[in-house]
């Protein structure tokens, strides 16, 4: 029985782990995404704040929902350009991009 218990806690461990890890993922990123330019920004903030749908920005914002797909792609992007550039301790450009 102790042997179940010990892969019980094992697993309870690395679930805590990964939950750090995953909040640290998200605190980054929306440390990031704040120097995003103004209309990414406003749209990371409606989908990933408010939990807007990707339907609902596109009413709201007078375009296709294809249109806010590619523009979240983009800001995806962007976003993990910056990260990269923040791990390596490089500058990155205001759209991510290294000098």
């Amino acid at each position: 029985m102790k042997e179940n218990t010990d892969n019980f806690d094992s697993l309870t461990s690395e679930t805590q782990q990964r939950r750090i890890q995953v909040r640290r993922f998200i605190e980054q990123s929306c440390d990031l995404a704040k120097t995003l330019p103004p209309k990414k920004k406003l749209l990371f903030l409606m989908k990933f704040d408010s939990g807007f749908s990707n339907e609902e920005i596109a009413e709201l914002c007078n375009c296709s929902v294809a249109k806010v797909n590619k523009k979240l792609k983009e800001i995806e992007k962007d976003i993990n350009n910056r990260r990269n550039c923040m791990s390596a301790g490089r500058p990155g450009n205001e759209d991510g991009r290294t000098n």
